[in-house]
């Protein structure tokens, strides 16, 4: 089961009208990266109008972590660009994300307001979740991620007509998702018709930091304006 915690919200608003998910990175929880994005926004990573929700991964066995249980959105036993993905664990997860989704529709958000997005793991689910299950969500927020190279997302891009806008960011420090494979997985997808805007973040490792969020904050809010 997925447990996830809201930010909490200016209490003059009396109703949402636009959601994003946020997804953390592996070995993380959603209160985990809650909590970092307020300390390294000075607690103004906030929006007028727009609930946000940092789902926390349920613990699985994790290849990486020598088997272990973590909390992990899917298994991986590579983070090499020639790995395979394990998509049978990629696809469930991204079933009981999507019951997530239905649940704001069912709220009144409609999914055109809806934006997910993650860091790292969270960001590569992310694109699963948007550009393979969720083509009609206002957009995808990608920080410091990746996709092998024969992932299924590009393979099911080839047949999609509609395909929801990225933002992509990647520091050139990354010492764990090497810049230049973030890179080309952007080119990659613009290639088969994703529109994104790809930003490198000067001097930052495999991290988030104010600059980052000052570029996600404003970008959400384009794709989820306010409604008079």
């Amino acid at each position: 089961m997925l447990r996830y915690v809201r930010c909490a919200m200016n209490e003059s608003i009396k109703k949402c009208t636009g959601a994003f998910i946020f997804l953390h990175g592996s070995g993380g929880t959603g209160e985990d990266l809650q909590g970092d994005i307020n300390y390294i926004s000075n607690g103004v990573f906030s929006f007028p109008h727009v609930k946000v929700i940092f789902p926390t991964a349920p613990l699985m066995p994790y290849t990486l972590g020598g088997g272990y249980p973590v909390n992990v959105w899917f298994d991986r036993v590579s983070l090499d660009p020639d790995g395979s993905e394990c998509l049978s664990s990629i696809d469930a997860m991204a079933e009981q994300l999507k019951n997530i989704v239905e649940a704001e529709v069912s709220s009144g958000i409609p999914r055109n307001r809806i934006v997910v997005g993650g860091f790292s793991m969270g960001a590569s689910m992310a694109l699963h979740l948007g550009l393979r299950h969720l083509p009609d969500i206002a957009g995808i927020v990608s920080l410091s991620t990746f996709l092998y190279n024969n992932s299924e997302v590009y393979k099911k891009l080839e047949a999609k007509d509609q395909i929801p806008p990225v933002l992509f960011c990647h520091g050139d420090g990354d010492e764990l998702i090497d810049f230049k494979w973030g890179q080309n997985m952007y080119k990659r997808l613009t290639q088969l018709g994703v529109v994104g805007n790809f930003h490198k973040m000067t001097n930052l490792d495999h991290s988030i930091n104010a600059t980052e969020l000052r570029l996600v904050r404003s970008w959400v809010t384009e794709r989820i304006p306010l409604i008079d």
